[in-house]
């Protein structure tokens, strides 16, 4: 197995931060005092430079350094987190991701021009007596300052890690007063020597201020396999220690502000060779063994990082293999062999077990995606000059990573739709009687098979009038045409469909809403609008838990077989001859005094031969419509593996993919969106004709 590349591990934890970071950020703006969310800040700051630094991340560890002294100061009390110090800490923020992603195409002007910001923020005078960003090592009281013996000894294979030993006495440097003493009884002779490997050890004795989590905060990256030995020393021990290494209490300016000789320098005659890294751990799985918390390694041994491709293998084995199990299975029930049917019986229990389980793994909470959008309406309220308030629920809700990843981009499109065509300007709300502060609710939550992620605003809601003289102007619908209003909504997600008056550069020139409806269907989910003037509207998407097992109702018509997603089948009826006689004329059925239309899809997919004497309607459904389905016949559920269809297949519009059979035939799945529409159209054929 290939070794996994440091820098994608640095990328992946990179991002995990800044996402904490932004949360830190946006939650500190309404509750500037809170310690907690300043020591997340803090922490968030300080993970990147470390990391950033010992991964080679220069220019992102150096431009970090100010963002983690300003924060330095404001968890020292020497600063307040105001509301401009946050706004610029998110620029910053936005900054650092570009250092990491695209270093090569840094605007060096907006890069110098947020270093010399964070300059000023940090000499701003904060009270009369001087600068805010005296030191913390700054102290009239001695007693203020502590000794530490560290010991550490990295485990040989560090450098297999992406780490670099060194980097982490120079950070201790940067403490305060120290001295560092090389371990080489562990060196092996010349001829015996990796030079893969790490052999040296280090006894460090620190005069510092900033306390035990400082130092261990030093080794968050070292691994558990590291030996490493925090010691506080006091009394006589402390005393002799300090004399014995030439050390003494301070008086020193800002460790921040100093740049120490670097432990290279330090270790000139003692370091052994360092060979440039080519693997790396994930961060929550390499953790100090010495005095660190309990809670720490359960965390490690709780999660594991695994890298998505590997889980879309494993999802894809798992439907091979339930492919495999439904050929057993079809063979054992020829079989008089018991002993065959037993095997066949618990191959079919384990692989179902192993399906959910790898299922389950491909699920991930949507509050991952949730919590970016609150900057999105923090950024955009502020452009837009609406106060704008966002809340969330059901960030716990679970649903394939897949589909959690294809949603950021309507989300985003939903919510600015919301907040510059619902939300009306605080003066209009204030008018009409409601708070000044608008609000959008984001919520998901789950419903059988499905995930219901519906975007609420309390605004001035759909002028279902407008939409339809504009749908009447673009030719959707006739001067004599009587939508429903639920119908009217739908036709803003029309390509180019707009009702704005004003185009602004937020919305206004109808892109975006066809796109959303595009991913949607795509997703195999649908789209349901409710709105009500002056009150608000809701905006529902309506999306399957996951993309890659389904169950689904095995159908016949001919030679053929087809798939209905069992989640979308409502019920099965009897077609006798007498009602397919009765029905030549009028595709409609009488399902319990409710008139449903139906589709014969021997007709519509050509097929030929006769059809026998009874068929079945499967009624489906999508939404508030349904239509039926004649087939030949209905052989029964069936556990589907869905496979896409090739780009010369994009055409057809009636399939959503396909799957393999127990005896190796191909079975398409039906796309029940497109064949309720055409039911519908049929209806209104029909109806126009009569």
């Amino acid at each position: 197995m290939a070794p996994i590349d440091p820098t994608t591990i640095f990328l992946q934890e990179a991002d995990d931060l800044l996402i904490q970071l932004e949360a830190a950020l946006l939650d500190l703006e309404s509750m500037p005092n809170n310690e907690a969310l300043i020591d997340q800040a803090f922490r968030a700051l300080h993970t990147i430079k470390g990391s950033g630094a010992m991964f080679g991340f220069k220019m992102v560890a150096d431009f970090t350094h100010h963002l983690e002294t300003a924060f330095e100061q404001v968890r020292t009390k020497k600063r307040a987190a105001t509301p401009e110090l946050v706004s610029l800490t998110l620029q910053s923020m936005d900054h650092i991701r570009a250092l990491i992603n695209n270093p090569d195409d840094i605007d060096q002007q907006h890069h110098q021009s947020l270093c010399l910001s964070l300059e000023k923020a940090i000499d701003a005078p904060h009270t009369a007596q001087g600068s805010p960003f005296e030191s913390n090592s700054q102290s009239d009281d001695a007693s203020d300052f502590t000794a530490w013996e560290i010991q550490f000894q990295p485990e040989p294979e560090i450098f297999s890690y992406g780490a670099n030993p060194v980097l982490l006495l120079d950070e201790l440097r940067r403490l305060g007063p120290n001295s560092v003493i090389p371990l080489t009884d562990q060196v092996p002779y010349l001829e015996e020597m990796d030079p893969t490997l790490s052999y040296l050890g280090w006894t460090i004795i620190l005069v510092t201020d900033r306390g035990r989590a400082a130092i261990e905060d030093v080794f968050i990256f070292a691994s558990d396999e590291a030996g490493i030995a925090i010691t506080e020393l006091t009394g006589e021990e402390a005393k002799s220690a300090l004399q014995t290494h030439g050390l003494s209490v301070p008086a020193f300016d800002s460790p921040h502000d100093v740049e120490p000789a670097t432990a290279t320098d330090t270790l000139a005659s003692s370091e052994v060779s360092t060979t440039e890294p080519d693997s790396a751990e994930d961060n929550d799985s390499i953790q100090a063994t010495s005095d660190r918390p309990a809670t720490a390694s359960h965390r490690a041994e709780a999660h594991v990082r695994v890298p998505a491709h590997r889980l879309d293998a494993l999802m894809d084995l798992a439907g091979e293999l339930v492919i495999a199990e439904a050929r057993l299975n079809q063979l054992s029930a020829q079989s008089k062999d018991m002993t065959l049917r037993n095997i066949g019986e618990d191959i079919e229990r384990l692989t179902s077990d192993l399906r959910d389980i790898t299922m389950t793994m491909r699920l991930t909470p949507i509050g991952t995606l949730f919590n970016r959008f609150r900057r999105v309406v923090r950024d955009l309220s502020k452009s837009l000059g609406k106060p704008v308030s966002l809340t969330l629920e059901g960030e716990e809700t679970e649903l394939d990573k897949t589909v959690v990843e294809a949603l950021a981009d309507p989300l985003v499109h939903l919510i600015r739709n919301a907040m510059d065509h619902g939300l009306e300007t605080p003066d209009q709300r204030a008018e009409k009687g409601k708070a000044k502060e608008g609000h959008v609710h984001l919520s998901a939550r789950h419903s059988g098979a499905n995930v219901l992620i519906t975007i609420r605003d309390d605004g001035r809601g759909m002028d279902a009038a407008a939409i339809r003289t504009k749908a009447i102007e673009r030719g959707l619908l006739n001067t004599d045409d009587t939508p429903s209003d639920q119908e009217l909504y739908a036709m803003v997600f029309h390509p180019g469909f707009s009702t704005a008056r004003e185009i602004s550069n937020v919305s206004g020139r109808g892109v975006g809403l066809d796109v959303v409806k595009q991913t949607v269907t795509g997703l195999r989910g649908r789209i349901d609008v409710t709105s009500t003037k002056d009150e608000g509207t809701a905006i529902t998407l309506r999306l399957p838990l996951t993309l890659a097992i389904i169950d689904g109702l095995l159908l016949k018509v001919g030679d053929s077989h087809y798939v209905a997603p069992l989640a979308s089948v409502e019920e099965v009826v009897d077609m006798d001859a007498q009602k397919n006689a009765a029905t030549r004329t009028r595709s409609f059925l009488n399902i319990r005094d409710a008139i449903v239309p139906f589709i014969r899809l021997r007709d519509l997919f050509g097929t030929p031969g006769d059809a026998g004497q009874f068929q079945k309607v499967v009624i489906v459904s999508f939404g508030d419509m349904r239509v039926g389905l004649v087939v030949d016949q209905v052989i029964g559920q069936h556990q589907t593996v869905i496979k896409s269809l090739t780009r010369l297949h994009s055409h057809i519009t009636h399939f959503s993919g396909a799957t393999i059979l127990g005896d190796g035939t191909v079975a398409l799945i039906l796309e029940i969106a497109h064949l309720v529409e055409a039911g519908q159209t049929l209806e209104e054929q029909q109806r126009g004709a009569g």
